[in-house]
């Protein structure tokens, strides 16, 4: 089977007033599914890309918006002891944070985000990590993975690996940028 193409009859591109309001229609949208559920992974992540992918119209920099969406969901997902997945999700959303804070170094002006405050973050990462190892052990003991469908445990195998990797991944930068500083400390101690 193929799918029919869908053809545009208008030959005018639409306007930046047009596209403008289909942003705001499809932001809304989203909002509106994460409001629906801050804890589902595809919900905080599909906002979060929208609030700061530039091809969507946003800022790819660490704007109030987007800090203060993952903020809220970290806590709101962190507080959910009863499921592993939230902390998966808060997971995603502090390597979110860490990911803006990284490429705000990249920035034409950047705000110049601390390694220790990146380290602060990082230990974040890991409580997320650490919470979600534990209530997934208690769920093993309790069989209650055995009521997800294979296909949803499959997602939250992915999502853990991934996450894993991703928080191996990050150390590193920190790392340089901590060597970075202590050595243009040591060239300014010595000058």
């Amino acid at each position: 089977l193929s799918s029919p193409s869908i053809d545009r009859t208008n030959p005018k591109p639409a306007s930046k007033a047009h596209t403008r309001h289909i942003r705001r229609q499809i932001e809304d949208k989203l909002r509106f599914a994460y409001q629906l559920d801050p804890a589902h992974y595809a919900n905080y992540n599909s906002y979060h890309f929208f609030l700061t992918e530039p091809a969507l119209g946003t800022h790819p920099e660490l704007t109030p918006a987007s800090a203060q969406l993952a903020d809220e969901t970290i806590r709101y997902c962190l507080s959910k002891t009863d499921d592993p997945r939230p902390a998966l999700t808060a997971a995603a959303a502090t390597e979110n944070l860490l990911e803006l804070m990284f490429n705000d170094r990249l920035r034409e002006k950047p705000r110049h985000y601390t390694t220790a405050q990146m380290r602060q973050y990082l230990g974040l990462l890991d409580k997320c990590i650490a919470q979600y190892q534990a209530i997934s052990n208690h769920w093993t003991r309790t069989g209650n993975w055995a009521l997800l469908s294979d296909l949803r445990r499959l997602e939250c195998y992915d999502r853990y690996h991934f996450i894993l990797k991703v928080r191996q991944s990050s150390e590193e930068p920190i790392r340089r940028l901590e060597k970075e500083a202590s050595q243009a400390s040591s060239v300014t101690n010595a000058q």
